[in-house]
């Protein structure tokens, strides 16, 4: 969980992970020792004692984390994938379980690049190259990049629908194998992922089941834009949801200037804006816990050098 722990640049410097993000709880504040000679000429002495750094307890499952590093390793290996990213989170609290954004670094020797760069191209690397190899291994990518979500987005757009009224739980949409958009003569065709094929009528399940984009197109022509958009904001889709990472992304989504018909019925699958791993996992834990939004977490409790609970993380 490299990526996710994080690492000190020196003694009391961290940017990296839950380290740099809980710095200032875990450093504490050195003790100080100084005097003067009074009018006396007598030596008077201060002595401010020290105060220890807190520490973290963390919502991490050691063996959770292992299986999905193992899964990882096997995808990013078979693949050949630029990233591969996993999150586990429970949605009745927003604690991560498990997180791993691919990277495999020592976390006591941070600048060892040999994980993933072989002895010549680390060799044939200047200051500039280095500095951004080192930043890309140790960002993370399940907090900081961003990327367009495609079809994973149809339960949260669905959701929504059904949530203001837009459609029913009775209602049944017919795919042809896609949609056109725009004025005769020039306008758009948008194809479902199975065209010349079609899904044929749908209630509402096989939608989602047939992961059917003609059908979510329909959906979110009833929603609007505006209702679209509102959707959005509510599942915190181009704002940081504030998890206790540092770097965290906000994706790009659009405005009611930037969208239009076609827009609104690609974004109904998930194209067309971008989103961050935690945004996406974090949207549709409130779409499957019944309704409620919780900021994702990894610190629980936060502890005295005593051991003592000085904060407990509520979700």
């Amino acid at each position: 969980a490299c990526d996710t722990i994080g690492f000190t640049l020196s003694r009391d410097v961290a940017d990296a992970g839950l380290e740099g993000y809980y710095n200032a709880t875990l450093t504490g504040v050195d003790g100080r020792q100084y005097g003067h000679i009074n009018n006396n000429s007598d030596v008077e002495q201060t002595i401010i004692e020290p105060t220890d750094g807190k520490s973290i307890e963390i919502s991490l499952d050691l063996g959770l984390q292992q299986i999905v590093e193992k899964y990882v390793n096997t995808f990013e290996k078979k693949m050949g994938a630029k990233n591969v990213g996993v999150i586990i989170e429970d949605p009745k609290t927003g604690e991560i379980m498990a997180m791993d954004g691919g990277d495999r670094y020592d976390l006591n020797n941070p600048r060892d690049l040999s994980n993933i760069y072989s002895e010549s191209e680390i060799a044939a690397m200047n200051d500039e190259q280095t500095v951004e190899a080192l930043n890309g291994m140790w960002s993370n990518f399940c907090v900081t990049d961003a990327y367009e979500p495609g079809s994973v987005v149809k339960p949260i757009v669905m959701g929504s629908a059904l949530e203001m009224g837009a459609i029913s739980e009775t209602d049944n949409f017919v795919c042809d194998g896609g949609q056109s958009f725009g004025a005769e003569g020039s306008s758009t065709f948008i194809k479902c992922a199975v065209w010349p094929d079609a899904h044929g009528t749908e209630a509402l399940a096989d939608v989602i089941a047939n992961s059917c984009n003609d059908g979510m197109m329909q959906i979110a022509a009833r929603m609007g834009k505006d209702n679209f958009l509102k959707t959005q904001s509510t599942f915190n889709f181009g704002t940081r949801t504030g998890i206790d990472l540092p770097n965290e992304g906000s994706g790009v989504v659009h405005t009611s200037e930037t969208m239009g018909e076609t827009e609104l019925a690609c974004s109904a699958f998930g194209q067309g804006y971008t989103l961050t791993m935690i945004q996406e996992i974090n949207a549709i834990c409130s779409v499957i816990n019944g309704g409620y939004y919780y900021q994702p977490h990894l610190v629980t409790k936060i502890k005295d050098s005593s051991g003592g609970v000085v904060k407990t993380i509520s979700p």
